[in-house]
């Protein structure tokens, strides 16, 4: 019975790990900045509406006193990579992540591990299938919110250290715990 039970644990875990999707979802204001969380990697980015009106350099002294890094093109590649656009997913990830104020555009430029003075940026329009991720694009220091071409960018950028927990995860950890209680209050013949 208890293998039954082992066997049925198991593959019910394995169905919720197999059926879960990446996502992004609302986190927590940090250091009053607005955050959303990658299920994927558990990563909490800051939201690419925080800081129009700055220089992307005045947006990572910003962002570094809070507690977050500079993405790199892997880490956003990560994020984006897990985030499909085949079909109305646009504006859910707009909602939760943020975007251009005026137009239909998620965007913001990372570190590209280049010269300090130069990053790339990673986007996707509102009919875009797909997240371009471009290298070596923008100056770090010309980009000012308000009068250029770069007007709505924002940074990617991700809290430093440690990752909050996954909701499958947590999900995961909840199931285990309910079967070990489930077996302790079986009773013993």
């Amino acid at each position: 019975m208890k293998l039954k039970l082992i066997a049925a644990a198991t593959l019910a875990t394995l169905a919720l790990s197999q059926g879960a999707q990446a996502s992004v979802v609302e986190f927590a204001d940090i250091a009053g900045l607005h955050t959303f969380q990658d299920t994927n990697t558990g990563r909490v980015w800051l939201d690419l509406n925080n800081f129009f009106g700055q220089t992307t350099t005045d947006m990572l002294a910003t962002a570094n006193a809070a507690g977050f890094s500079f993405a790199t093109t892997a880490e956003v590649t990560d994020l984006l990579g897990s985030l499909p656009l085949t079909g109305g997913e646009w504006a859910g990830y707009r909602a939760i992540m943020g975007g251009a104020p005026s137009r239909g555009l998620i965007w913001g430029s990372y570190d590209d591990g280049g010269s300090s003075a130069i990053a790339g940026y990673a986007f996707a329009f509102d009919d875009y299938t797909s997240w371009p991720v471009i290298d070596g694009i923008v100056g770090v220091g010309d980009v000012l919110n308000s009068g250029t071409a770069f007007a709505d960018m924002n940074i990617w950028a991700h809290l430093s250290g440690g990752h909050a927990p996954e909701p499958l995860s947590l999900a995961l950890v909840g199931l285990g715990l309910a079967g070990i209680g489930a077996l302790r209050r079986r009773p013993r013949v």
